[in-house]
């Protein structure tokens, strides 16, 4: 077995511990509040935050497991064998991975989403390691076993399973990592358009103290409304109506990806479109854009 061949059990090590790391990287993003240079950790959402911790001995609990994870990586690559390369790209991937914990960027509103962007890059890493740690014969043979179980599924059950798995993972991280809410100026005044169409309005009254109330996008004159046109708006109102406003997108999504396939499927036939319906699927712009309150992905699917 060659250097860059790792035993099965090792590479399941690799995955277990990328996968281990999400873990500890969704923990860190729901439990972790950085204020005033320390790091509270609070429990079960509670009201009340306990262990407050210096925020450099974080950084520096954080750097040394940034170090580990590094070692643990680099020293199975042969292909830098050499001893000045391997210290170069040693010292810049260790500068890249520990400089966010240092920086204080004016457009992160919580500095623990940075330990949990380095914590979820390393679970990604260790994962990537234990994947091309395989054999490439094995990996050939896997990759083929798929492809082909593709090209056997007939061509319904394909876009039912491809618009159930679309809807699952836009709607997870629609409602995991954006909360379920707009997170954007934009898709928040989307968001109030829909709702005073869900009220069977079209404007608002001026609320009492309208200086407080201006935002970009939104008017107030003798009324209070949005600049945009309702169609979007009209849409996601139906999921306002049902309580389901997060899903709109994702569902629109799905519908997309069963358009691309109908549409790929006309003119190049059925292995080309199962190919770009699964690419389409794997796009990690569409998925996020999908699962946000933003028109695109409604301009898109029209």
């Amino acid at each position: 077995m060659g250097p860059d061949h790792l035993p099965w059990h090792r590479t399941a090590n690799y995955l277990f511990g990328g996968l281990f790391l999400f873990t500890i990287g969704y923990w860190v993003k729901k439990n972790l509040v950085i204020l005033d240079g320390k790091v509270l950790i609070s429990w079960h959402d509670s009201s009340y935050l306990s262990i407050s911790f210096p925020l450099w001995g974080v950084n520096l609990i954080a750097g040394a497991f940034l170090l580990y994870i590094l070692l643990l990586i680099l020293k199975n690559f042969t292909v830098l064998q050499q001893q000045g390369v391997h210290a170069v790209v040693f010292c810049i991937l260790l500068t890249i991975c520990v400089l966010p914990l240092y920086a204080h960027f004016n457009y992160v509103k919580r500095l623990s989403d940075l330990y949990s962007i380095v914590v979820n890059s390393l679970g990604i890493v260790l994962c990537f390691r234990g994947l091309i740690g395989m054999r490439l014969s094995r990996i050939h043979n896997i990759c083929s076993r798929v492809i082909q179980w593709i090209r056997n599924i007939r061509s319904r059950p394909f876009m039912i399973g491809m618009f159930i798995g679309c809807v699952l993972i836009c709607g997870s991280i629609s409602w995991h990592i954006f909360d379920g809410v707009p997170r954007f100026v934009d898709s928040c005044v989307y968001m109030f358009q829909a709702r005073l169409f869900a009220h069977g309005t079209l404007a608002a009254p001026l609320p009492p103290e309208p200086d407080f109330f201006e935002a970009e996008h939104t008017i107030l004159s003798d009324k209070w409304y949005t600049m945009y046109p309702p169609g979007y708006p009209a849409v996601l109102a139906l999921g306002v109506l049902f309580r389901i406003s997060w899903l709109v997108n994702p569902i629109l999504a799905a519908l997309t990806i069963v358009c691309i396939f109908l549409l790929a499927k006309e003119l190049y036939g059925d292995n080309t479109a199962k190919l770009s319906a699964v690419l389409a699927c794997a796009s990690s712009f569409f998925l996020f854009m999908s699962s946000e309150f933003a028109s695109h992905t409604s301009t898109l699917f029209l």
